[in-house]
C-alpha cells in the first residue's frame, strides 16, 4: 500500500476503465469528482481545482492506458490510517483505491531523526545507516533512562558485533562508573573452557593509563608486575633460620633468582622464624 505523509500535499495514481476493463484516456479535470473516506469514516471532497491537480500520464507505455495522477491536498490528509479514494467522471467505472496516511515516512525515520523522535521495538535489519555531523554535535546518540541497555550488539558465529576504525581513536569509551565492563562465563568469573570477557592482542595488547585513580596512574600497563605476581604465587620460597637471611622469607623466580625478601617478626616485633606474626619487606 502506498504511504503518504500526514499534512503534506501528495500525488496518488488513478486508473479509469470502461465497463469492458479498457483504460479510458483524455478525461479532463473538470469532469472528475473525487471523494475521500478517512480512517474512522469521515468523508471529504477531493475535486481537482485546476488542471495541475489532475494529470494524465501519457509517456511511453502509459499512453492510452487511462492512468492519471490525482493531487490530494494536505487538508484532506490530516488523519493517520487508511484513506480510501473514489474517483468517477459519471460515465465509466468508478475507481476505488486506498493509501495509508502516516505521521512519518520511512525517509523521515531513517535519515532525519529530529525533534525527539523515539523508535521502540525495532527488530528489522537496518542496513547502510550513515550518521554525519556538520555542527559539532554527536551524529548518533543512544541513551536509556532505565537499567536497560542503550545498545546491544549480537553477531553470528563468525560475525563481528562491533568494529571501530579511526585515525586517532578507533574506539573511545568514557564512563562515570565503568568505561568498559566485561565478564566471561555465566556468573562473571572465568573458568577453564569458558570464553574471555575481554581479549587484547597486538604490539601493545592492552594499554591502560590515567591521571589519578586509574589502574596504573600515568603509565602504560606494567607487564612486569604481572610476571612478579605469577612468580610470587607459583614460585619457590624459603624461611631461613641462620646465615645472612636468618629470620627471613625469601621468594624465588623459576630461574632461582631472588624475587623478594621479607623480615619475619613475632607480635612484639622481634625477629623470628617460628610462627611469624608479620612479614616486613626488606
Amino acid at each position: 500500500m502506498i504511504e503518504v505523509k500526514n499534512g503534506v500535499d501528495s500525488w496518488v495514481p488513478v486508473r479509469i476503465v470502461n465497463t469492458t476493463g479498457a483504460g479510458v484516456a483524455g478525461i479532463a479535470f473538470g469532469s472528475v469528482t473525487a471523494t475521500a473516506c478517512k480512517a474512522g469514516g469521515t468523508t471529504a471532497n477531493i475535486s481537482p481545482a485546476a488542471g495541475a491537480d489532475w494529470v494524465e500520464v501519457t509517456a511511453g507505455a502509459f499512453a492510452g492506458t487511462g492512468v492519471y495522477q490525482l493531487k490530494i491536498l494536505a487538508a484532506v490528509l490530516n488523519t493517520n490510517g487508511v484513506l480510501e479514494i473514489a474517483v468517477t467522471n459519471g460515465v465509466n467505472v468508478t475507481y476505488v483505491g486506498a493509501v495509508k496516511v502516516v505521521a512519518n515516512e520511512e525517509y523521515d525515520t531513517y535519515t532525519s531523526l529530529t525533534g525527539g523522535v523515539t523508535l521502540k521495538n525495532v527488530r528489522h535489519t537496518i542496513r547502510g545507516i550513515t550518521a554525519i555531523e556538520n555542527d559539532g554535535t554527536p551524529p548518533l546518540v543512544l541513551q536509556t533512562a532505565t537499567a536497560a541497555s542503550a545498545l546491544y550488539l549480537n553477531a553470528g558465529a563468525a560475525g563481528t558485533a562491533l568494529r571501530a576504525d579511526g585515525f586517532t581513536h578507533g574506539f573511545q569509551i568514557s564512563g562515570r562508573t565503568h568505561g568498559i565492563y566485561t565478564y566471561g562465563g555465566v556468573d562473571g568469573t572465568l573458568s577453564e573452557g569458558e570464553s574471555a570477557g575481554f581479549k587484547a592482542q597486538g604490539n601493545v595488547g592492552l594499554d591502560i593509563y590515567g591521571a589519578d585513580n586509574d589502574l596504573f596512574a600515568g603509565a602504560a600497563f606494567p607487564t612486569s608486575k604481572i610476571t612478579d605476581l605469577h612468580d610470587a604465587l607459583l614460585g619457590e620460597w624459603k624461611i631461613f633460620t641462620s646465615g645472612p637471611d636468618a629470620n627471613r622469607l625469601v621468594l624465588y623466580r623459576p630461574s632461582a633468582a631472588v624475587l623478594k625478601k621479607f623480615d619475619l617478626q613475632d607480635s612484639a616485633g622481634n625477629p623470628t622464624s617460628l610462627r611469624p606474626y608479620r612479614r616486613v619487606p626488606v
